[in-house]
């Protein structure tokens, strides 16, 4: 089980609707992501990550368990 996956879980459990994460250090350990700029949108069913064009390939080779 991934983190995404035991996040979207306590998500579930908790009764919470949505997270939005802005720190980096939180959202490399939920996604492995390392850049410098990067935002996460989670739900219990659903997640995105964002960051900006510099990152573009680079989130495509780190961020796990969530669309870019």
């Amino acid at each position: 089980m991934t983190n995404v996956q035991r996040l979207q879980k306590s998500l579930r459990d908790s009764d919470v609707q949505a997270l939005f994460l802005t720190d980096l250090v939180n959202i490399q350990w939920l996604t492995g992501f390392r850049g410098s700029s990067g935002l996460v949108l989670l739900t219990a069913d659903e997640g995105l990550f964002i960051t900006d064009s510099r990152y573009k390939l680079s989130s495509q080779a780190e961020v796990q368990g969530l669309p870019v």
